[in-house]
């Protein structure tokens, strides 16, 4: 079917074709990326913590007023929780996963390491020798922590050799050919001896990078974190007591930040939640934006080109025909257009991994993008197009 009346009379008013070509190729590079975000985001808030979510309560103790038996008082507070119908396990720790207290440090090869031999710096957890069970953990290899392992809080800065567990990741970073177990490595200058490496355990804060890169150390801790495991079904019922509990077993400290874990999550993922529903409805409006633009395109060609619908329609053009002209040359500009986006999404990719050091733009993203703008372009242009079918092959003979 020859459509080369209507299409060079495209080629002679180019402006509104040109218009909509740059806002869909603006769109795709915006859009590309949102959604790259965006993933990363949900890939993000998805992250396994290793721990029963399901089943674990978490709080804050602190302590005020005059001195307190803190050990004393800590294997009290275990013993009287215990006895609560439900909970199955008590520790103390100095952070959890998601929450606060992010402690850090180098982990090394050599004592007095420099950048080379100290490739990374995980976050270490100093607990109980109850904190695995607790919080669900899972063995891969060697023992969890036990009572010889233990070491009271004011030993913490003394250059002692002590043991620690690492995170499976961890352990195959540092030692990928060879078994962690019974090797040693030193944090912050002191020499620890791996017994054990557990599956997972995320690091403390919603922001930390590397997130499985995880420690474990045996501590006589009597305050900070408190972890509670307890029956699924019981967990409420726990949680609304716990704060009369403690209180009422020592008046002499606060009890503060109860949540079970599933809501540290949320809590900890706020943000990134929000931005989430930022960045959809940012890439929603670009879409029907640039839907709406294609839409007033088209509309705009038909009207203008009655006259030229008619004169074809007279000469024996179908109303399929025209309906397939019109989508044709709405597929013909997406595409140059899509094509034209895929260089400037790359581009603005490039700018973002170097001033807020994102990751690098998968292709994938931007496929999703180009497919999602191709079929937004041709549904706008569908209801356009098919007024254009019916124009009457009469409006030819009109003086207009």
């Amino acid at each position: 079917m020859a459509f080369g009346p209507i299409f060079r009379s495209t080629l002679r008013n180019p402006t509104g074709a040109l218009l909509i070509a740059i806002q869909i190729a603006l769109t795709l590079a915006i859009a590309s990326n949102m959604f790259y975000m965006v993933n990363e985001r949900v890939e993000k808030m998805s992250r396994d913590t290793g721990v029963v979510n399901e089943e674990v309560i978490a709080a804050r103790v602190f302590y005020f007023g005059k001195a307190v038996d803190k050990a004393a008082q800590a294997d009290i507070d275990r013993k009287t929780l215990l006895e609560i119908p439900g909970v199955k396990s008590v520790s103390y720790s100095n952070s959890m996963p998601l929450g606060g207290n992010n402690n850090t440090s180098s982990l090394c090869f050599e004592q007095e390491g420099d950048e080379d031999s100290c490739p990374h710096s995980p976050s270490y957890y100093r607990s109980d020798v109850n904190f695995h069970e607790t919080l669900g953990l899972d063995l891969v290899e060697g023992r969890w922590l036990n009572d010889s392992d233990n070491v009271t809080t004011d030993a913490i800065s003394i250059a002692e050799t002590r043991t620690m567990m690492l995170s499976e990741v961890l352990a195959k970073l540092y030692f990928p050919e060879e078994s962690a177990l019974g090797k040693q490595l030193y944090l912050g200058g002191r020499e620890l001896t791996i017994v054990g490496v557990y599956r997972q355990l995320l690091r403390p804060g919603a922001r930390a990078t590397e997130a499985d890169h995880t420690i474990l150390t045996a501590e006589r801790r009597t305050s900070g974190y408190l972890a509670i495991r307890v029956d699924q079904d019981r967990i409420e019922q726990v949680k609304e007591k716990l704060e009369a509990t403690m209180v009422g077993l020592n008046d002499q400290r606060v009890i503060t930040e109860i949540e079970t874990m599933d809501e540290m999550a949320a809590d900890a993922y706020r943000r990134d939640k929000a931005m989430v529903v930022l960045l959809l409805s940012v890439v929603a409006l670009l879409l029907l934006v640039t839907a709406l633009g294609v839409a007033g395109l088209v509309s705009f060609t038909v009207a203008n080109r009655k006259k030229q619908i008619g004169t074809r329609r007279a000469l024996g053009a179908s109303k399929r025909d025209i309906l397939a002209y019109f989508i044709s040359e709405n597929f013909a500009i997406t595409a140059l257009a899509l094509i034209v986006g895929s260089g400037m999404a790359y581009a603005l990719n490039q700018y973002l991994l170097q001033t807020y050091e994102l990751a690098r733009l998968e292709l994938v993203y931007v496929f999703v993008a180009a497919a999602s703008l191709l079929f937004i372009s041709q549904f706008a242009t569908l209801l356009p197009a098919l007024k254009a079918s019916k124009v009457s092959p009469a409006i030819a003979t009109r003086t207009v």
